[in-house]
C-alpha cells in the first residue's frame, strides 16, 4: 500500500518531469525496472504501449493487480529474462528511474546492449543513477549513439535545470 500511495501522490511531478524531458506521445515505451510500475502508470497516459520490466515478481503481480483495477489497458509488465529482453518490440523511448545504483556491471551492460538493439533512431533514453561511474560504463558500452547525437543525450539534464530554475521542482524538497 505505500508504494501505491507515494506513487499516486507524486502523479502529476511524476507526469511534468515526463513531459518537460519529451518523453510523450509515442508509440512504444518501455519502463526498466518499473518495480510496481509507479512511473508506468503515468507513461500509460502518454503513449499507446507500455512494456514495464522488473525482477521482483512479487512487485510485479502487485503493480498488475493495481493496473487492472485502474484500467491501465496498454500496459504489459513481465519479469526481466534474455529472452523477454530478446524479444522486446522497437520502442520511442526507455525509461530506467532508481535501477542502475542495485544494478550489478554484467546487468548494464545488458541494458545498454537492450538499449541499442531496440531504441528507435531519435527515440529517448531517460535514466537516473547515483552510480558516480554510470556515464564511462555508458561510453564503454555504446558502440553508437542511436539518437541524434551525444548533444539530446542531456535532454533530461536540461529538463531538471530548467524545472529547478522556474521553481517547479525544490531543490530540498523530497519527492520520495
Amino acid at each position: 500500500r505505500y508504494y501505491f500511495e507515494r506513487y499516486l501522490s507524486q502523479w502529476r511531478m511524476m507526469e511534468q518531469i515526463l513531459w518537460v524531458s519529451g518523453f510523450h506521445g509515442g508509440r512504444h515505451v518501455i519502463d526498466f525496472g518499473c518495480f510496481v510500475g509507479g512511473w508506468s502508470w503515468v507513461l500509460s497516459r502518454m503513449y499507446e504501449a507500455v512494456t514495464a520490466l522488473d525482477v521482483d515478481d512479487t512487485a510485479l503481480a502487485l503493480g498488475k493487480r493495481f493496473a487492472q483495477h485502474h484500467g491501465f489497458s496498454n500496459l504489459e509488465m513481465k519479469t526481466i529474462a534474455p529472452d523477454v529482453l530478446a524479444a522486446l518490440p522497437p520502442a520511442d523511448g526507455i525509461l530506467c528511474v532508481g535501477t542502475f545504483q542495485v544494478m550489478p556491471a554484467a546487468d548494464l551492460y545488458a541494458f545498454f546492449s537492450m538499449v541499442r538493439r531496440t531504441l528507435v533512431p531519435g527515440g529517448l533514453l531517460l535514466c537516473n543513477s547515483a552510480r558516480m561511474f554510470l556515464p564511462l560504463e555508458w561510453l564503454l558500452t555504446c558502440e553508437r549513439v542511436k539518437v541524434h547525437g551525444w548533444r539530446e543525450q542531456l535532454v533530461w539534464a536540461r529538463a531538471v535545470l530548467r524545472a529547478l530554475r522556474s521553481r517547479r521542482i525544490q531543490a530540498t524538497g523530497s519527492y520520495y
